[in-house]
């Protein structure tokens, strides 16, 4: 046994560190991801002001926007010397650790083992039922939000041991990177503090942690509105709400543009939250009230996203996109359903908490039904007999034999990663159980405190020389699959994107299509327009606005104009190139600058030419 407290905490901390390092490698990581691609032009242009001198889109960037904050940090630290992708590989593994580590603690809140906490952790970051509007908790891309997740994970903590302040605090904080991933927890837990404010009767105990979170929110939504960039009555509310939810943000802003299959699942799984938060044998009622009023709270706020939107539209709402308060839901609504696992398991059905957490993964019309005799059963019955927990698990194999018909190689490799992460964040549980029964097995005791360590420094060992890319074959391929370091495809129109600025001027100004938001970060050239690059201001939205119904006046797509529309568009903005496919336009009669592939990007001629100029490649 470890008889020392030291010893104790620094092989524990090992312990952790293992599992959080292995999980996070299953888990995955993805830099080159859409949304992180259309954000790097403006990192770019605050160390280098020369960069995109005509893209409005990005010029906007240059003044206070909500990625401000987000923006200063990566800058200051790039000024440091470090590596753009360094940065923010390092600090998604920081942010993955604390959402990882605050789901662990806050589970534990609420009684529940290790194994339980692990079991929450797993379904929080794989779990798509229980959303809408194409909106999650957790994502293998290191966007603004992911950053301030796990602040918002450790608010809840503080908050669940009433510690209001610092939960408030963390909910502030969290608000510098993502406004909403700060205020909406704060909001769908107010009736906890309101109710404590009230038993405690004590009004500075309500004032006092809204304050905190008021200033955070406000160190954001104020500069903007004191500089003019929001609110400057620039649009009306229906012309905001046409260009910013109908054309630009309908996935997440338009609830009547939701899917069918979305709205029933997110309606399945809440109804089905809520029976099962009510029916928990095993928590106290004020601890169920904890976990029902975020998701009774969340209830009440949607419908205001449709009424304020869709009906009698103002701008305010649209902004909210509402639909970005079920992820909180949804995360109380699967700490229920992992306390429902753990009263299962003590009833020996292991069979039931595998076919639950199966369910919730990867969701089927089995969903409703299967859900609600698993909830049922464990009210009704005080013990389940054996044959249950064989039953599921043969319903369990059936689920999944449907699930890998498709595409069986790639299917089972993600179930093998699915396991492979359960098991990771497992590891504290099965350290703790074997901890326990050490009494049993006096020449294992004597190996445990060197297991401990190494449970650390291995996976350690294996995350250095992975990153360093030198692991042996057999290690590095799988890792490098899971971690994805670079911020690029090795694509054809990265290698153009990149061959261009050995050969174009800085200042250039490119027509692109309109869904190649990522060329701009590949050539570091200013771009006219691309559907995924809405501004924040007023002002910008309208720029926006006029260019995507300018690049649809002639033709309804990219593709479909033909290549005199397309350089009289160009001449239009003053661009400097078009880049175009040679399957959409054949043959051009232009000075073709570069190619790549099937991409091409040709000099625009000056409108007063006679002439066309033969292509010519380099």
């Amino acid at each position: 046994m470890i008889k020392s407290e030291s010893v104790l905490f620094q092989a524990k901390f090992f312990v952790y560190l293992g599992f959080l390092i292995t999980s996070f490698i299953a888990y995955g990581y993805q830099l080159a991801s859409d949304n992180l691609l259309n954000h790097f032009p403006y990192i770019d242009i605050l160390l280098d002001r020369d960069l995109y001198p005509h893209d409005f889109y990005v010029q906007e960037f240059t003044r206070f926007s909500p990625r401000y904050y987000y923006q200063l940090c990566v800058v200051g630290l790039m000024s440091l010397g470090i590596p753009l992708s360094w940065i923010y590989l390092s600090v998604y593994a920081c942010t993955y650790s604390g959402f990882v580590l605050g789901l662990f603690t806050l589970a534990q809140k609420f009684q529940a083992s290790l194994a339980t906490a692990a079991l929450v952790t797993f379904l929080c970051l794989n779990s798509p039922v229980g959303t809408v509007g194409f909106v999650s908790l957790f994502k293998t891309e290191p966007v603004p939000a992911i950053w301030a997740i796990s602040l918002t994970v450790w608010g809840f903590v503080f908050c669940v041991s009433r510690r209001w302040i610092l939960g408030y605090f963390f909910f502030g904080l969290a608000s510098l990177f993502q406004i909403l991933v700060g205020v909406f927890p704060g909001i769908l837990i107010l009736p906890w503090l309101l109710k404590d404010a009230y038993s405690q009767r004590k009004l500075q105990k309500l004032i006092l942690p809204l304050l905190i979170l008021g200033i955070g929110a406000g160190a954001v939504y104020i500069p903007m509105k004191l500089t003019g960039l929001t609110g400057s009555e620039a649009l009306s509310h229906q012309e905001f709400i046409n260009i910013y939810g109908v054309i630009r943000h309908p996935h997440h802003i338009i609830f009547s543009r939701f899917q069918h299959p979305q709205w029933l699942n997110f309606w399945v799984f809440s109804s089905l939250a809520i029976l099962n938060c009510i029916t928990l044998k095993t928590v106290a009622l004020n601890e169920k009230y904890k976990l029902l009023s975020p998701i009774l709270a969340g209830l009440l706020i949607l419908p205001l996203g449709y009424i304020f939107v869709e009906i009698y539209p103002i701008t305010f709402f649209a902004k909210l996109q509402l639909a970005r308060v079920t992820p909180f839901m949804q995360l109380f609504g699967l700490l229920g359903f992992g306390l429902l696992a753990q009263e299962l398991f003590r009833k020996k059905s292991v069979g039931s908490v595998i076919l639950m957490a199966t369910l919730l993964v990867l969701p089927n019309l089995a969903l409703a039904p299967i859900l609600l005799i698993l909830i049922l059963t464990n009210l009704w019955l005080p013990r389940i007999p054996k044959i249950q927990s064989w039953i599921a698990l043969g319903i369990t194999a059936s689920l999944l034999t449907v699930q890998i018909q498709d595409n069986p190689s790639q299917s089972i490799r993600d179930l093998g990663w699915l396991a492979v992460l359960w098991g990771c964040l497992m590891i504290p549980a099965g350290v703790q159980k074997l901890e326990s029964n050490l009494h049993k097995f006096q020449r294992i005791s004597r190996l445990f405190p060197g297991l401990m360590y190494s449970i650390g420094l291995v996976p350690l060992l294996i995350l250095i020389f992975g990153l360093g890319g030198w692991l042996p074959r057999s290690l590095q391929n799988p890792f490098d699959g899971r971690v994805e370091r670079q911020w690029f495809h090795n694509s054809d129109l990265y290698r153009l994107g990149h061959h261009i600025q050995d050969i174009t001027p800085k200042d250039s100004l490119i027509l692109v299509p309109d869904s190649s938001h990522e060329f701009r970060a590949y050539s570091k050239r200013s771009v006219v327009f691309t559907i995924k690059s809405l501004p924040f201001s007023d002002a910008g939205i309208q720029e926006w606005f006029r260019r995507w119904q300018k690049m649809r006046e002639q033709a309804p797509t990219y593709r479909q104009h033909t290549l005199e529309q397309l350089v009289t568009l160009a001449q239009e903005f003053e661009a400097d190139y078009v880049l175009t496919q040679e399957d959409w336009h054949p043959d051009i009669p232009y000075l073709v600058i570069a190619s790549e592939g099937d991409w091409v990007l040709f000099q625009v001629p000056s409108s007063d030419s006679e002439a066309l100029l033969q292509s010519e490649e380099l």
